[in-house]
């Protein structure tokens, strides 16, 4: 038992180191100040659209003001005591309160799931996009469904699978689904569609063998026949079970705010179907060091003596993720992405009802005859689960064996949905959490809605936050769209020397302009990366786009917006290459990805 349980514990610790330095490397990969190679000459651009070369290092001075219009937009779902969905209300039956104070609403407009209307033309050749809205068919609403096996027992995702399956046979012709799987890395298994067979071979992708973060979470207690052994065991394991618990937070807060990077170009509601048992929302640090039969306390001597002791009295230290939840809360409000947590678990049973599943007989009756407490299945993680649906207007569905039904329900939401606009009055930009409340003027509605925003003031990100930005857009498994953009790619031999030419079209909406004298200037820095056909990172550039604009030019650029131009050297294996790039004012960020095996060689 005692070289089981050495390597049972050299094996946990080896893992958790191994992602331990795993994340720390990521963090250096755009160090600040990397250089690139010099870019080559512009090409003549389209008529009217102001192209620039992007170049290496360059700095420009932040300038004290910027353009910008505070608008806040709330997507709302408004509904009977039925469950009904209310179809006929007028911008004169809301009501917006910010902090309580009633807001004026400057547009007011009613969504209803449909296709757009038209087709557009297939994109030409060596031509790469982020733009959903340049695609034929978008819908006016889009679902994400999320498998998530970072967080969750495969034995749980199983049933879950069996439950989308159900629900894909009923889903409508204007509904369109995107399928993702969540486990060491975010994975697209299937973009938005509405092929119902697509969609199933999708759900059968995501199958995944047990995932060791879900697997460790899961502290069982030890049972060696030694209470010491048993003691250091489970404090070893509980430790263990933190780290990994905190790993799972950042790594889910991560995907999350990639999800929303990924959609929240595209126009009216989104929503966002977690299927997972979620993260808890703090953990006690304190709980591996103090022995489970010191809660067990029978009498007033026993209490006295424990204090005594110290054993079990001290406040225990927490350790709360709410930074990574309020992290991807906000992404995803800013994105306009409701999120709807399903829990994989099902009904969660009653402590009479707690079988062999996770402890034995044998366990719970152990330690010299003393009672360790029933391991019933967390419902700690329900706090997530409801907080992250009320921070984005969605809503948690658990305890419930009926998980098609769940996923129904959270699409059936985006059907009707009314969007209301308005300028806060508030002035009080100082980055704290405005709360929004919204009331409907007709009895027995139940409105749901994001809970508020976060207040941020003007301010363009530090370099360190630029990169940061850069290196999310860079690292996620889709392509970032707040910014808008469309390449053109040519591959090139010079002399055994292959390099890509990329004209990249950026749209100016996303693209702050800063007043400097008699002209305007934007500056966006990017990150060009290569990697090969084993995703192993090869090369990492960081030029920088500057543009000036002139007065009479500022008038037409909505229309033309900018180009700038990159020439990369490709090392040898690279098979794909992605161009981010990150607003110097105000972080917005977009990338797009040159498939390299999809271009043919062309020549000088």
């Amino acid at each position: 038992m005692g070289v089981t349980a050495t390597l049972f514990l050299a094996r946990r610790w080896a893992a958790a180191l191994t992602l331990f330095v795993a994340t720390a490397s990521l963090t250096f990969l755009l160090a600040p100040g990397e250089g690139s190679q010099a870019m080559g000459q512009a090409s003549p651009s389209a008529p009217g659209a102001a192209t620039e070369v992007a170049t290496p290092g360059t700095q420009v001075p932040a300038p004290a003001i910027r353009v910008n219009t505070r608008l806040v937009e709330v997507n709302v779902v408004v509904k009977d005591r039925k469950g009904n969905p209310i179809t006929d209300l007028t911008k004169d039956d809301f009501t917006v309160l910010d902090g309580n104070k009633p807001q004026a609403i400057s547009d007011f407009s009613v969504q209803a799931t449909h296709l757009t209307a038209g087709l557009v033309e297939p994109a030409a050749k060596n031509t790469f996009t982020n733009r959903f809205e340049d695609q034929t068919g978008v819908p006016t609403s889009v679902t994400v469904v999320l498998f998530d096996a970072l967080n969750t027992h495969f034995r749980d995702l199983a049933y879950a699978r069996e439950q989308m399956l159900k629900f894909i046979a009923q889903i409508h012709p204007e509904d369109r689904v995107a399928i993702f799987g969540l486990a060491d890395d975010l994975v697209v298994l299937q973009g938005f569609t509405s092929d119902q067979q697509a969609l199933i071979n999708a759900v059968r992708k995501s199958t995944t063998p047990e995932n060791e973060h879900a697997e460790a979470t899961d502290v069982q207690p030890s049972d060696t026949a030694s209470s010491n052994l048993d003691e250091f065991m489970d404090q070893v394991n509980q430790l263990s079970s933190d780290f990994y618990d905190r790993d799972s937070a950042i790594r889910t807060s991560e995907a999350l705010t990639a999800i929303a990077s990924y959609i929240g170009r595209l126009p009216g509601r989104k929503n966002l179907i977690w299927i997972s048992s979620a993260f808890p929302l703090e953990i006690n640090l304190d709980k591996a060091m103090t022995h489970p039969s010191t809660t067990l306390i029978s009498d007033e001597s026993d209490t006295s003596a424990a204090t005594d002791a110290g054993a079990s009295t001290a406040q225990p230290d927490r350790e709360t993720f709410d930074d990574e939840l309020e992290a991807a809360a906000e992404a995803l409000d800013n994105a306009d992405i409701a999120v709807y947590p399903v829990d994989a678990r099902g009904l969660m049973p009653a402590p009479s009802m707690v079988s062999s599943r996770h402890v034995t007989p044998v366990t719970r009756a152990s330690r010299g005859g003393q009672m360790t407490p029933i391991d019933l299945p967390s419902t700690g993680n329900f706090d997530t689960m409801n907080e992250i649906a009320d921070r984005t207007g969605g809503r948690a569905f658990y305890n419930t064996n009926d998980i098609a039904g769940s996923v129904q329900k959270a699409i059936d939401d985006s059907r009707v949905t009314y969007v209301l606009s308005y300028y806060p009055d508030h002035g009080e930009w100082d980055g704290k959490f405005r709360e929004i409340k919204i009331k409907v003027d007709r009895p027995g509605m139940d409105a749901r809605y994001r809970r508020g925003y976060f207040a941020v003031a003007d301010a363009a990100p530090a370099p360190v936050k630029r990169h940061v930005l850069l290196q999310g857009a860079l690292n996620s498994p889709v392509d970032s769209s707040a910014i808008g953009m469309t390449a053109v790619a040519h591959v090139f031999d010079d002399a055994g020397v292959q390099s890509l030419r990329v004209r990249i079209h950026l749209d100016s909406q996303a693209i702050a302009l800063v007043p400097d004298g008699d002209h305007w200037h934007a500056v966006v820095d990017f990150a060009v990366a290569q990697w090969d056909t084993k995703n192993k990172l090869l090369k990492v550039q960081t030029p920088s786009f500057v543009r000036r604009v002139t007065q009479a030019q500022l008038a037409t650029l909505d229309k033309v917006g900018f180009d700038v131009q990159f020439e990369t050297d490709l090392v040898a294996g690279a098979s794909r290459v992605r161009y981010a790039g990150c607003d110097e004012q105000s972080g917005a960020t977009g990338s797009v990805t040159i498939p390299i095996g999809s271009l043919a060689l062309d020549s000088r």
